[in-house]
C-alpha cells in the first residue's frame, strides 16, 4: 500500500486515544510510510512511538494559535502531497468551537 499522512489536530480530544488503539494495526499494515503532522509536545506519546519505527515519520509543528496551527499542518500535508510522498490524508477529529471560535459551526 502507499503512504499516508495523519494530521494531529486537537490534543484535547480523542486523537491520542485513537492512535494508541490503532498503533498495532498501523505497525503491521502494508503501508510504506506513515507521516504524523502535529505538535510534539501535545502528542508526546505519538512522537515517542514514531521514534521507534522507521516506517513512521513525525513532522513537528508548534501550536501557537489554534487557527494558524490548523493552517500550518494542512499546508505541510499539501507540500508532502505535491512532492509525491503521500497518497492519502487523514484529518483527526477536532473541537470546532475551540479551534474556529464559533465561526464555522458546521
Amino acid at each position: 500500500m502507499k503512504s499516508i499522512c495523519i494530521l494531529l489536530t486537537d490534543g484535547n480530544s480523542i486523537n491520542d486515544q485513537i492512535i494508541k488503539k490503532s498503533f498495532r494495526k498501523l505497525k503491521n499494515s502494508k503501508i510504506k510510510k506513515i507521516y504524523f503532522i502535529g505538535d510534539r509536545d501535545i502528542f508526546h506519546h505519538t512522537f515517542l512511538v514514531s521514534k521507534k519505527l522507521k516506517k513512521i515519520e513525525f513532522h513537528n509543528i508548534k501550536n501557537q494559535n489554534n487557527y494558524s496551527y490548523l493552517k500550518k499542518i494542512t499546508e505541510n500535508a499539501i507540500n508532502l502531497h505535491k512532492k509525491k510522498k503521500i497518497d492519502f490524508l487523514i484529518n483527526m477529529p477536532l473541537k470546532k468551537k475551540l479551534f474556529l471560535k464559533g465561526k464555522f459551526i458546521g
